[in-house]
């Protein structure tokens, strides 16, 4: 069997080339690959050429799966989807590549390098036919599969090197956090009768903001190393705490009009701590979006298929390409008025009401129109 550069073209199946000539489509690639390479990095050339040679031995073993001309004219045709693949040569190239500093650009010039070297060397080395062309067209879709994993392995194992950095960061402000909540409060009650006591007040009020800030970012941080936020459900009536959570949002934004009313069964297995948490963050998220001073309108009810709790808010109706990126961790709305985001928001409120409602089996969603913008939690019923 002819090698690369030796001898006349002559016909050959891919995989068989691929085999024949491993170590010269690897040099290529990797020095290809390499030019690419920052300093720090390029102590990684090594590890990249052993993860070159195993992800050759996938597409061989995909060049030779019996597959009939139509599934593979198909397969070329038809996007490819990417699944988190950890076991795969792909998904271990990744999330190796990501743990040792590469960027997914990189990431992605190493696999066109390893793509247009077989290309170029086999057309180099062998007789076009029809076989070829068939085998061509599997090499293209077995390498656009191998990029999808890397991309989807890449990202996925950077996602969570940052909610484990965004989880610790959270765990240890709070700390001392609360060491300053302990001083103030300890402050307010030796001045009590003084004018320094606002003073006080206000430092209060800011260290309580900042612990609702952490540990919304540490319920984001729970949630995706998780698997989703972890709820203790207890057979309940949801009615009587959501009443109370609704004072307490009555006395904090007091410049609004807000009704509850509930009606229909309203007892069942739930987490009222964490549901009342929700109904919270969707007010919140009304008082600051809606119209300035607008009422704000909840209904809890229930039916067959379980309890449905509603906020409605009046104000400029959101644009359809909004409503679909509204339960996205940090993506905060922008204010109407100026275009800018909450200054003393993460945008995770609306991120933990879907988190809520997914651990109760349940769901969320959001409508605008005509001026008025609804969020329903729906939770059924559970034994």
């Amino acid at each position: 069997m002819a090698k690369v550069g030796q001898g006349e073209p002559m016909q050959q199946r891919l995989a068989d080339f691929i085999e024949a000539n491993r170590r010269t489509i690897v040099d290529h690639s990797s020095l290809v690959a390499a030019s690419f390479l920052s300093g720090a990095n390029r102590s990684s050339a090594d590890h990249l050429r052993e993860h070159l040679s195993q992800m050759l031995d996938a597409v061989v073993k995909d060049l030779r799966t019996v597959q009939s001309r139509e599934s593979t004219v198909e397969r070329s045709q038809t996007p490819v989807t990417a699944p988190h693949t950890p076991d795969t040569a792909a998904g271990v190239y990744a999330r190796l590549r990501a743990q040792s500093g590469i960027t997914l650009e990189q990431v992605v010039a190493e696999l066109r390098a390893l793509r247009a070297s077989v290309s170029m060397l086999w057309k180099d080395a062998t007789l076009p036919d029809s076989r070829a062309l068939d085998d061509l067209t599997r090499f293209n879709a077995a390498m656009d599969q191998i990029l999808a994993e890397s991309i989807a392995n890449f990202s996925a194992e950077i996602e969570g090197w940052r909610d484990v950095f965004l989880g610790t960061l959270a765990h240890d402000l709070r700390g001392p956090l609360s060491v300053n909540v302990l001083t103030a409060e300890v402050l307010s009650r030796i001045i009590a009768d003084r004018p320094e006591k606002l003073l006080v007040e206000r430092l209060q009020r800011s260290a309580a903001r900042m612990k609702a800030l952490l540990d919304s970012l540490l319920d984001y941080s729970k949630a995706s190393l998780g698997g989703g936020i972890r709820i203790s459900p207890a057979h309940v009536d949801l009615d009587p705490g959501l009443r109370d959570e609704v004072d307490l949002l009555r006395a904090l934004f007091q410049e609004h009009e807000i009704s509850y009313e509930s009606a229909g069964r309203t007892n069942g297995l739930f987490d009222v701590s964490r549901i009342r948490e929700a109904l919270a963050n969707l007010v919140i998220n009304a008082a600051k979006h809606g119209a300035a001073g607008g009422p704000i309108r909840i209904t809890l009810y229930g039916d067959e298929e379980g309890a449905r709790l509603v906020v409605k808010n009046i104000g400029p109706s959101l644009p359809g390409h909004m409503m679909s990126a509204l339960f996205m961790p940090f993506g905060q709305l922008r204010d109407t008025a100026d275009d800018r985001p909450e200054a003393d928001s993460l945008g995770l409120g609306l991120f933990i009401v879907k988190q809520i409602a997914l651990a109760h089996g349940g769901s969320v969603a959001a409508t605008s129109l005509n001026g008025c913008t609804a969020f329903t939690i729906t939770l059924p019923w559970r034994s």
